[in-house]
């Protein structure tokens, strides 16, 4: 028997066996190390006064935090039935914060709020739908705004209460040019109430600040208007002059045109108003061009 195992090799086939078995044993016994968590990444902007929010119809499908959640350790929820939560309720804001996700690399935002007007009151963080925000609405232009460097306020790097929150960035009284040049107006609605704004360029910077009729005002020709009608022709020299969508420097929201394709010295054109600017006592009219539909306003001058 024991020569037929020899002859076979059977005796290293068993031992094979063996070793194979108590290799595998010895294995299921260890335990794969636990990969290491990779935490979300937020960049923090600060606010300065009392901004504020309310809480959206939604808020409790949202929680309260101690930090932003998924950005670190140890993370603690707190139930809404611990604060004074409702929808509308008034909440202050002082932090902004924008969350970039670990592994898809989506962006949220998230804001710092707490409960009272206090600043030492308890703070919590929460996501951004969660909250009713004031609105803006941003337009491109052009004014020269005057600051009166007289009355007690700031100025600041976004406008005051916007979903991207404010912070002062100097006193009005550190603004001793007689005018600047805005490039952007923004409407800001709050709790029903509207406010303009404007971006004024100081120096190389650009600051928002709040146009009021003491603290500051866009300069805007005044014009007298009257109704109008009729028809003129082009002058000679009416590609010297431009046309707008108002009479220029009436209006922020300030837009030029060519003139449309086959004007020429005596087209005809439809009169429809007329302003006459009251400080330089130049005319203005209102006109379309035949098939069109489009009101244009040019100076006097380019018609005969």
């Amino acid at each position: 028997m024991i020569s037929i195992i020899k002859q076979y090799g059977l005796n290293t086939l068993l031992d094979a066996s063996a070793s194979d078995s108590s290799s595998s044993n010895s294995n299921s016994g260890s335990t794969p190390k636990p990969k290491p968590v990779v935490y979300s990444k937020a960049t923090y902007y600060g606010a300065s006064g009392t901004q504020t929010a309310r809480l959206s119809g939604q808020y409790a499908t949202y929680r309260l935090y101690n930090h932003v959640k998924g950005t670190r350790a140890n993370i603690t929820k707190t139930a809404w039935s611990k604060v004074a939560a409702g929808k509308n309720v008034l909440v202050y804001l002082d932090m902004r914060g924008v969350k970039k996700d670990a592994s898809t690399g989506k962006k949220t935002t998230w804001y710092r709020i707490r409960f009272a007007k206090n600043t030492s009151a308890k703070k919590y963080w929460v996501y951004t739908k969660a909250l009713t925000l004031p609105t803006v609405k941003y337009t491109s232009g052009t004014a020269a705004v005057k600051v009166n460097n007289t009355v007690s306020g700031s100025y600041y790097d976004h406008v005051f209460n916007s979903p991207y929150l404010a912070k002062s960035m100097g006193a009005l009284n550190k603004l001793t040019a007689k005018s600047y040049v805005a490039d952007k107006q923004a409407i800001k609605t709050q709790d029903g109430y509207k406010s303009t704004w404007y971006r004024i360029k100081v120096g190389k910077q650009a600051y928002w600040i709040a146009a009021t009729e003491t603290a500051a005002a866009p300069q805007y020709d005044a014009v007298t208007y009257s109704a109008a009608s009729g028809t003129k022709k082009l002058s000679a020299k009416y590609s010297k002059y431009t046309l707008y969508n108002h009479v220029k420097k009436t209006h922020f929201n300030q837009k030029t045109y060519k003139w449309p394709a086959g004007s020429k010295k005596g087209t005809k054109v439809t009169v429809n108003f007329k302003g006459v600017k009251t400080a330089y006592k130049t005319t203005w009219y209102r006109i379309q061009f035949n098939g069109s539909q489009t009101n244009y306003w040019v100076d006097a001058r380019a018609l005969a």
